[in-house]
């Protein structure tokens, strides 16, 4: 298996892993969640994530919260709401 260094990477402000509805919440922890990716996909091609950036305003009368759900709501309706975890 190949090995990843991440730590080079800044920490996100928030994380959350959203599910479609049904799924088991068991894979709401990360390391439950990418093994399972990991393991479902065993092609020499296959993609096992997305990374997506969402640019929000950095200003004061959006607060983290608001920014919180703005992404959430993003990713609900254009991931999780087509099955997509």
């Amino acid at each position: 298996p190949q090995v990843y260094d991440w730590s080079h990477k800044s920490r996100p402000a928030y994380h959350e892993i959203l599910l479609p509805e049904g799924v088991d919440s068991r894979y709401r922890n990360s390391e439950i969640l990418w093994n399972a990716a990991e393991a479902a996909e065993n092609r020499k091609n296959s993609q096992t994530a997305l990374d997506i950036v969402i640019a929000l305003p950095d200003d004061a009368s959006i607060s983290l919260e608001d920014r919180i759900e703005l992404a959430r709501s993003f990713v609900k309706e254009h991931f999780t709401d087509l099955g997509l975890g």
